[in-house]
């Protein structure tokens, strides 16, 4: 058992912990409504914020739910700004400064430093120490069966005692966890969290960090990475993987209350690892051809409303781009991103 932590909550309830919140919730929302009419009345809003949270009787909003379908079917539930702000507040006070060192160095999801990039890379060099060390490295891929749709609320309020005691923090905690599938306030545990909120990501990552410290410590793997829900482990052969998998989806199943879906199989290193949206090799990386494939219908979009004068804001059009092309040089596709640049009608518009 960790030591736990305590005595956290009210020494964070200070006016400029909620304004630093507030401006890093401002960030991205510099032109949103909600974001202006909190800063019109900011050190009212932010008493009242620290009063409601001071009393325990602060109570998380109404969600508003829509849907996206890249690149795949989800609906995400969005809190208003004033949430928004809270949930800045308790991540950057109470998760980051105490559950980030109690991750494994290769959770890479959701944590400063620790991107994408960087677990590819690590994989690949993995990849590369396994092919020198042993005859024919086997690779054990997972992923859980609709991630944060089948967390088990009432689990990771245990998982969350575990490692604190400031009953007042629980009692916030416990709000943000209790969450119903239309987004309504409930009073009893249930299963799933929101897909949109700023805590999900980080109770996701503190729920699957339990398989992580079973894998390393109990199962003693040494070449393993996780990324959100995707984990990948390399293993010396086909019979430890059968082995190692059959554990860990014990582990799952009966501990997390999740379980792995389709896509979780062994197979030899050799022919590559599908991870984070490439295809990784000892030798190379190579974009999924989904990936690339939905790029350009994209760019066929905008090109489309861009000739019709049916133009919206270039501004994100380039931005969602070049944000691709930083993801896609990752795979030294050098010709693939320059030749999609130049199709870019767009691309050197001044708006």
């Amino acid at each position: 058992m960790p030591k736990r932590i305590g005595n956290i909550y009210q020494n964070a309830i200070k006016f400029e912990k909620f304004k630093s919140a507030y401006e890093r919730t401002s960030v991205s929302k510099k032109n949103k409504i909600d974001r202006i009419k909190f800063g019109m009345y900011l050190e009212d809003n932010i008493y009242k914020m620290g009063v409601e949270l001071k009393e325990k009787t602060y109570e998380v909003g109404k969600y508003k739910m829509f849907k996206v379908y890249i690149p795949k079917e989800r609906v995400i539930y969005c809190l208003d700004f004033y949430d928004r702000v809270v949930q800045q507040w308790y991540v950057y006070e109470f998760i980051l400064p105490y559950m980030v060192k109690k991750f494994i160095v290769d959770s890479y999801a959701c944590i400063k430093g620790r991107g994408v990039h960087s677990a590819i890379n690590k994989l690949q060099k993995y990849m590369r120490i396994a092919k020198r060390r042993w005859e024919e490295p086997y690779v054990l891929k997972y992923d859980i069966k609709k991630f944060f749709y089948s967390i088990d609320q009432k689990i990771l309020y245990e998982i969350m005692c575990k490692y604190y005691k400031d009953k007042d923090f629980l009692e916030l905690t416990k709000k943000f966890i209790q969450f119903g599938p239309e987004g309504e306030k409930c009073k009893e545990f249930g299963i799933g969290i929101p897909i949109g909120n700023y805590t999900s990501q980080f109770f996701a990552n503190i729920y699957m960090n339990e398989l992580d410290q079973y894998i390393k410590r109990e199962l003693k793997v040494e070449y393993y990475i996780r990324y959100m829900d995707d984990g990948v482990m390399i293993l010396e052969n086909k019979e430890k993987a059968k082995e190692i998998l059959i554990k860990i989806e014990k582990f799952v199943n009966e501990r997390l209350n999740l379980k792995f879906n389709r896509k979780t199989s062994y197979f030899p290193l050799k022919v590559g690892v599908i991870f984070c949206g490439y295809k990784i090799y000892t030798t190379h990386k190579l974009l999924k051809r989904a990936n690339i494939k939905r790029m350009k219908r994209r760019i066929r979009t905008w090109n489309k409303k861009y000739e019709t004068a049916d133009v919206e804001d270039i501004k994100s059009w380039k931005q969602s781009f070049w944000a691709w092309k930083g993801y896609a040089k990752e795979a030294e596709k050098y010709t693939l991103y320059n030749r999609l640049e130049k199709s870019c009608k767009w691309i050197d518009c001044e708006r």
